[in-house]
């Protein structure tokens, strides 16, 4: 059976120590600039040349994330960096700007391309159109099931890579912009600050249907049950999430997958150890896990409501507190040991550092599942019922240092024949698995034994002592003349030259040629008389439009009116949901005239490219697809795309940067944009178990954050996903006359619910 690699992630090189030596296939990183994970260490050039050649030695590979969203004055930066990374060996790149991927492309053909989650690919039709623009491999969305990957890697030769533990984003990845509409600190340019794991309140109007929850803020997923599945289901890679999680962290996981991986590829019994459920847990865990969306949808079990940060494992209830020792007391439902971290559950959250336990009146340093013990010194607010949870465990870290503090660096296999003639020198050849073959012949003449003659074992002990090579030796056939003796200090120098040479023809470096002459873009201005788009989520209301030139109007809401449509004598471009899967795609199929009716298609995904094809009408780029620099432009433009709605988190000055020429191009000016598309359905699971299916129907629901700041909820009924929305943003009038005047085609307006008079307002700004 052939397993999918377990691929591990690494925010610093002791983390790649720790993800190789517990058992990783391949390990990704980023390095200082241009990755989605900003505020991880992180790695520096010379930092990754080390680490090629600690990864490549032991037949691991290493993939950087260059996941980010590049502007086009970091394009000639991106590119020598690209450049860097080809040269010293670098295995692949995990991409997700369109423009960057054109570019590698044409630069650096052979350079391997894996498509990142930002990209959002959920479905065969996106697989296709990726492998098209030279992605040897894709990485699904998380929100992908099983079966859903099955059909996907039957259907294609490109490689497949799923997530199998770690954070789950809430929104699909790369079309959350809630980050940087609140902070401006953008998750596509590896600034994301997790506003999901804040608490918020759902509201119906002024009507509070919950108090404030974590109802952004899913579990961390686990893969371990499903993975016989996920073996069958053909993917190439298996990845585990935590760039910004400890090593210790790393080395759980790996270590355990790494292990069920094994009995599956040995036909072992597949039963899992609830042993490693509980490392797993006690490593992190948000509320303990979900499976994500790896089999269904269960909303019931995919968020933690109580809390988004790190739980630990259970340890047991206070039984009382000594408010003035600082000690509480607890019956236990984990071991405890000296140096455990714990914390306690209530408004406060105390906890510390365990630096006392007493049993029975005695000081001990570890104490067990059942016993009543005394623990301290806990500060703060506690009382009896708080439940108490063990957040870090001595005893599993310093069992884990094991992988990264140098005493368990990976080891290659390799194979050897010794020969020893009597009145010859002997000879040592020693092999591995890339083919690369090495003889040293000793100077020493073997001679007669004249007491005790050297044995064969004695002489595969000592050639077997690897020391600190990266080596072992599996199977080593020994060829030795009967009665004769050799020095134990020839065996080991003769070992030592064969193993030093055969690591510096695996050390050798990779030689590639970077040294291409980048050509600098002419950006051209397009000059020409703007006009206005106006997206409207509902069309309940065509009042107040007079301006515009253009409507986008949702594919739903064009069913559901379709004779208002028939009467609208403006420009109508229907507008796809983010993502269309098997429900939307028969909604499509059944509704083929509403298409007819449509001056153009306005899509949110590559997969919806061909899709649309067949309507032959004019295709617009919506938001979602990231267009951030001219380059991308230049990539929708071959792909047959007639104009691009730029990327919302671009400022001012970044649009004038852009070559306006390549197609027609559009800046978002005002309204309540998406800043997040989530397959959850907020209605639905434990959480707002009090509301039914259908209560989104007609409702205006919102979330409410800690500054009482509303979001607008779009709750969709066909696959039951959750559009948020922002608070209004518009731009100043200064901003709209010099974008104007660089030449972008549309300005475009969301209207959610503002009145006939507010629109026409809003429209007249803009004209």
């Amino acid at each position: 059976m052939k397993l999918p690699e377990l691929l591990a992630p690494a925010g610093s090189y002791i983390h790649m120590i720790a993800a190789i030596n517990a058992g990783a296939d391949a390990v990704y990183l980023g390095g200082k600039n241009f990755n989605a994970r900003g505020y991880a260490d992180n790695f520096s050039i010379e930092e990754l040349k080390d680490a090629v050649n600690f990864a490549h030695m032991r037949d691991v590979k290493l993939y950087v994330t260059l996941n980010t969203l590049i502007k086009d004055e970091e394009i000639e930066e991106v590119i020598r960096y690209v450049g860097q990374l080809y040269s010293i060996g670098i295995d692949a790149l995990i991409v997700q700007d369109i423009g960057v991927i054109s570019l590698i492309r044409r630069y650096f053909p052979d350079f391997e391309i894996h498509f990142s989650t930002q990209g959002a690919v959920y479905s065969l039709e996106g697989v296709k159109e990726a492998a098209k623009m030279g992605c040897k491999r894709v990485v699904l969305a998380r929100e992908v099931l099983i079966k859903e990957m099955k059909d996907i890697t039957d259907n294609t030769d490109t490689e497949i890579e799923v997530f199998v533990h770690g954070a789950l984003c809430m929104s699909y990845s790369g079309i959350c912009q809630m980050s940087r509409a609140y902070g401006e600190r953008s998750g596509n340019r590896g600034q994301c600050a997790q506003p999901c794991r804040l608490p918020y309140e759902l509201y119906e109007g002024e009507n509070k249907l919950i108090d404030k929850k974590y109802l952004l803020s899913p579990k961390d997923i686990i893969g371990l049950r499903e993975l016989p599945e996920l073996v069958n289901s053909g993917v190439a890679s298996l990845k585990i999430e935590g760039r910004m999680k400890s090593p210790e962290y790393v080395a759980v996981v790996v270590s355990t997958y790494r292990k069920y991986l094994d009995k599956i590829a040995n036909n072992e019994e597949y039963v899992i150890d609830e042993r490693d459920i509980h490392n797993l847990e006690q490593v992190f865990n948000r509320g303990g896990f979900s499976n994500g969306y790896l089999k269904e949808k269960n909303p019931s079990e995919l968020i933690c409501s109580e809390r988004s940060k790190h739980w630990g494992t259970y340890l047991g209830e206070v039984i009382d507190y000594n408010y003035k020792k600082k000690l509480v007391k607890i019956r236990l439902d984990n071991d405890l040991t000296m140096g455990d971290g714990v914390e306690i559950v209530n408004d406060t959250l105390p906890g510390n550092i365990v630096t006392l336990i007493k049993k029975n009146g005695e000081q001990v340093d570890k104490a067990y599942k059942g016993d009543i013990v005394f623990i301290g010194d806990i500060k703060g607010y506690i009382s009896e019922g708080d439940k108490i949870y063990k957040i870090t465990d001595k005893e599993l870290n310093k069992e884990m240092k094991y992988y990264f503090d140098g005493r368990n660096n990976k080891r290659v296999r390799i194979d050897g024949k010794f020969i020893a003639k009597l009145g010859e020198k002997p000879v040592l050849e020693l092999w591995d698995n890339r083919n690369n073959r090495v003889s040293i012949t000793s100077d020493f003449i073997v001679e007669k034994a004249i007491n005790r003659p050297i044995l064969k074992e004695k002489v595969l002990e000592n050639l077997s002592k690897m020391g600190d090579t990266q080596f072992y030796l599996e199977e080593c056939e020994i060829i030795l003349d009967d009665e004769v003796i050799i020095p134990i200090s020839v065996i080991n120098s003769i070992r030592r030259e064969a193993t030093a040479l055969l690591e510096q023809k695996r050390g050798q470096e990779v030689s590639r040629n970077s040294n291409i002459e980048f050509e600098r873009r002419k950006n051209r201005s397009n000059i020409n008389t703007s006009k206005i788009s106006v997206h409207l989520y509902k069309l309940d209301n065509l009042e107040g439009l007079e301006k515009a030139d253009r409507l986008y109007i949702p594919l739903k809401e064009a069913i559901n009116h379709k004779e208002k449509l028939q009467n609208i004598d403006k420009e109508i471009f229907i507008s796809l949901p983010q993502v269309t899967k098997e429900k939307y795609k028969k909604v499509i199929e059944d509704n083929k005239d509403i298409f007819e009716l449509a001056d153009g298609i306005c899509i949110a995904n590559i997969e919806h490219i061909e899709l649309v094809k067949q309507f032959n009408k004019p295709i617009w780029a919506d938001y979602s697809l990231n267009i951030y620099n001219s380059y991308s432009l230049d990539v929708l433009k071959e792909l047959g795309v007639k104009g691009a709605d730029l990327s919302h988190e671009l400022i001012q000055r970044e649009i004038e940067d852009m070559d306006m020429g390549v197609i027609e191009t559009e800046v978002t000016g005002y309204g309540s944009i998406p800043i997040m598309h989530t397959e959850y359905c907020i209605i639905s699971g434990e959480i707002t178990n009090k509301l039914k299916c259908g209560y989104c129907k007609n409702k205006k629901l919102y979330l409410k954050d800690k500054l009482d700041i509303k979001l607008p909820l779009i709750l969709d009924d066909t696959e039951c996903r959750t559009t948020v929305l922002s608070k209004p943003k518009q731009l100043n009038e200064y901003s709209i006359r010099t974008i104007k005047n660089k030449g972008v085609d549309y300005f475009k307006v969301y209207f959610y619910d503002e009145d006939t008079q507010e629109r026409r307002r809003i429209l007249n700004l803009f004209k």
